[in-house]
């Protein structure tokens, strides 16, 4: 039969998307999934995804959270299971976004047979599988040469009746590398059972777990010593545990944890230099809110310097142009100011060169900086975000200087999902004030030895926390790493 003559080539049937979004952050993902995800109408994800990977997916997408998390309360497979077939007869590019590989464990199987019961076709696209994802985060591998030449991977109980003695011996006495998965609330279960069955209790044994996408908390012991060990070292589901095979190569990473609390785009430069073998989480969300201000009548007022204080500020001051379709010739009359490099540098990059740079990049010199070049009749616009502190302002209106005040947006910091895991971490950057009061703000802070800031105004914020301060020589994300470096190879 041809193409012609096939009525699912005359009429395409509704398509669902399996993806699987592995066990990290966008960066793992595949250039399909990715695709898929650009391309969603509906994106319906569970609890084990990063907030990176919805993200992706377009403005007008709706993205709708229905977790599945082992014993915790979560959302019915049913549920699930009809809101896909919903979606998707309603006309939708329906996206599942499931953590690690939809096919492992992550009853892909199931969800599949209910979607093509309903005339519907799937997709899989598949993710990098948590039982090797963990662990090479680590630099671990499930096997070795002449050590553990295979693996077998397990979840830790059956979903229908707990395995027999006899299976218990069969696993007991496999050669290569035996992976659990969901096994972190059973643990002496585990270990009883292989010991029972015939395991040398000293066994060598890993523990994987990653409660931030981007961050590993792993330790090694014995098998004896397993649930006594996770408790210790306070190791919380979801866990990769390994045993036997070629764990007994392994040696914990310990990597350096930097938590970052600045704007995307900050985070984003930060992330840019840090060395791949330290691991970054954002603990704070920065969420902008733009003000549509009305630019043509600010420039009706023919003010002689526009003054900018942020990266942010200055990127939404050329949106704004944009949405009123104004020349940038109308512009040839106004001087700029910039608070610091990387704020001109936008400026630069629409073909604008700052006629003032502050020489060193905060309101009181920048305050300073204007006073020495503005002449007596001239006025300025202050472009700041709606929680600037008052400085520029207050002290341009003392020397008598003619100033308006813009707020151009306005910007909150709230905890991320990173910010309740059990981690300690080694530094923390802290680039705003608003980022050091929302930090301070919280009641249940995760351990931090050192914190970094950008100015010395943030610092004295912090001035009574536990945690050792340090300043960067510049507000800039290349200072803060080059501050970060010097500090570990003082403390080496």
């Amino acid at each position: 039969m041809t193409d012609k003559h096939n009525p699912s080539f005359q009429k395409s049937q509704p398509i669902v998307d399996l993806v699987g979004a592995g066990c990290h952050d966008a960066s793992w993902l595949s250039q399909a999934a990715k695709a898929a995800i650009a391309k969603a109408d509906v994106v319906i994800y569970d609890d084990l995804v990063d907030e990176s990977i919805p993200a992706l997916a377009d403005a007008r997408a709706k993205k709708i959270y229905r977790g599945k998390r082992g014993h915790l309360k979560s959302a019915d497979q049913q549920e699930i299971n009809d809101l896909l077939v919903r979606e998707a007869l309603a006309g939708n590019k329906v996206v599942r976004l499931k953590g690690g590989d939809p096919m492992i464990f992550g009853r892909g199987m199931e969800e599949i047979a209910f979607l093509k019961a309903h005339g519907l076709s799937v997709r899989v696209l598949p993710g990098i599988s948590s039982f090797y994802g963990i662990p090479s985060k680590e630099a671990f591998g499930l096997t070795k040469r002449m050590q553990a030449d295979g693996f077998m991977v397990l979840t830790a109980h059956n979903a229908k009746q707990p395995r027999t003695q006899t299976e218990w011996k069969q696993i007991a006495k496999f050669k290569g590398t035996l992976v659990f998965l969901m096994g972190m609330s059973d643990l002496e279960m585990i270990q009883q059972n292989l010991i029972e069955n015939g395991m040398d209790p000293l066994t060598p044994c890993a523990i994987f777990t990653s409660p931030v996408f981007t961050m590993t908390k792993s330790i090694k012991t014995s098998l004896c010593d397993l649930a006594k060990s996770a408790k210790e070292n306070r190791l919380k589901s979801p866990g990769i545990i390994a045993i036997g095979g070629a764990v007994a190569s392994y040696e914990p990473l310990c990597p350096i944890r930097i938590a970052l609390a600045g704007s995307e785009d900050f985070n984003t430069k930060l992330k840019a230099l840090i060395p791949p073998d330290m691991q970054t989480a954002a603990l704070l969300d920065n969420r902008y809110a733009d003000y549509d201000i009305d630019l043509p009548d600010i420039l009706a007022a023919h003010p002689d310097w526009f003054v900018f204080t942020s990266v942010h500020g200055a990127n939404q001051f050329f949106k704004l142009l944009q949405t009123y379709k104004i020349d940038l010739r109308k512009l040839s009359q106004i001087k700029f100011a910039c608070i610091g490099a990387g704020t001109a540098q936008v400026f630069k990059d629409h073909f604008i060169t700052p006629d003032l740079v502050a020489h060193q990049a905060n309101s009181q010199s920048l305050a300073e900086d204007l006073l020495k070049a503005l002449k007596p009749d001239e006025s300025v616009v202050l472009f700041q975000s709606a929680k600037a502190l008052p400085i520029l302002e207050e002290k341009l209106c003392a020397s008598g200087i003619a100033t308006d005040f813009i707020p151009l947006y306005d910007f909150e910091c709230s905890p991320s999902r990173s910010m309740a895991a059990d981690l300690d971490y080694d530094y923390l950057v802290l680039p705003s004030r608003t980022a050091a009061k929302a930090w301070l703000g919280q009641k249940q802070k995760p351990k931090v030895k050192t914190i970094v800031t950008l100015s010395l105004p943030i610092a004295q914020l912090l001035e009574n926390q536990p945690s050792r301060i340090l300043v960067s020589k510049t507000p800039n994300a290349q200072a803060v790493m080059e501050i970060i470096q010097e500090d570990l190879e003082r403390l080496d």
